[in-house]
């Protein structure tokens, strides 16, 4: 719900309150088709998703200093952002993201396609296992 919101929600509730009030609008997202995802199973087990969405869907961006410092892409195309991945940690490396992203570049183009925008995150941690090892072609 992070990049879904224009600026943070409920600083002063407990961590059950802002779960529950995350999940809430999450499901009345969903229900008015604001919010977009690809999910990625093995057989039933949900192992990894990728967020996207119209620039509107996901306004918390535009807040950011770094977004602020670079010009916009020009207004007359739609704009698409991806924020967020997820892999379940016994499925990393085996290519559940790459094909997560590949989904959903392709329902963004049945969407009518447009600008993309991604969002990448890079921690120390993950710096590491980066050189630790390596950059591989995953796995189609």
């Amino acid at each position: 719900m992070y990049y879904q919101r224009p600026r943070p929600v409920g600083r002063r509730l407990s961590k059950e309150e802002r779960k529950a009030n995350n999940k809430r609008d999450k499901a009345a997202l969903v229900r008015t088709g604001r919010s977009h995802a690809v999910l990625v199973y093995d057989g039933k087990k949900p192992v990894g998703w990728c967020q996207y969405g119209v620039k509107d869907e996901l306004p918390r961006i535009d807040a950011g200093r770094n977004y602020r410092k670079i010009t916009p892409p020009v207004d007359t195309e739609k704009l698409w952002r991806i924020t967020c991945f997820f892999v379940d940690r016994d499925y990393r490396a085996k290519g559940v993201a790459k094909l997560a992203l590949k989904m959903a570049l392709e329902s963004i183009k049945k969407q009518g396609g447009g600008v993309v925008e991604a969002y990448p995150v890079v921690s120390e941690r993950v710096s590491l296992l980066i050189e630790t090892i390596g950059q591989r072609e995953l796995p189609n």
